[in-house]
């Protein structure tokens, strides 16, 4: 964001920073910075995988649907995998980007408000599961930083 701020003054600032963000990769300081600057954050890849794989794996992350701790929260709250993941993105006040193109998967990442929010232990387990810490800003377009 410091390379787009001083490189090009026109195109600042940017209403939202779309960011690899999930249960399994997030990297919290470049989350802060953008939030500090009033810039909103939104998710892409928040299952870290599916059909299409994800870059987020190549920086340690894995598919949001294996993690362990996200299976267990799934299993108590009752609903999917996917619906705990997607929520946890949310339910920090991100928007996100998935890339579906199953209807049935479609309706099940749609319904994440029919069961309430996660518990703040349950935030927090998942929020522990990535310990990877900084991407480094490798993984933004234009040298966003």
């Amino acid at each position: 964001l410091d390379h787009l701020a001083a490189h090009d003054p026109r195109m600042w600032p940017p209403a939202v920073n779309q960011v690899e963000m999930s249960v399994s990769f997030h990297d919290d300081a470049q989350i802060a910075a953008t939030l500090q600057r009033g810039i909103a954050v939104q998710a892409f890849s928040p299952l870290c995988g599916g059909d299409n794989g994800s870059s987020c794996q190549d920086h340690g992350g894995t598919s949001v649907l294996d993690v362990p701790e996200v299976q267990d929260v799934a299993e108590r709250y009752n609903v999917s995998t996917a619906q705990v993941g997607l929520k946890w993105v949310v339910q920090q006040g991100s928007p996100l980007a998935t890339s579906i193109w199953r209807l049935d998967y479609m309706l099940e990442d749609l319904d994440l408000w029919s069961w309430g929010l996660l518990a703040d232990e349950d935030m927090a387990l998942l929020s522990a599961v990535y310990t990877g810490g900084s991407s480094g800003g490798k993984t933004l377009p234009l040298g966003f930083e």
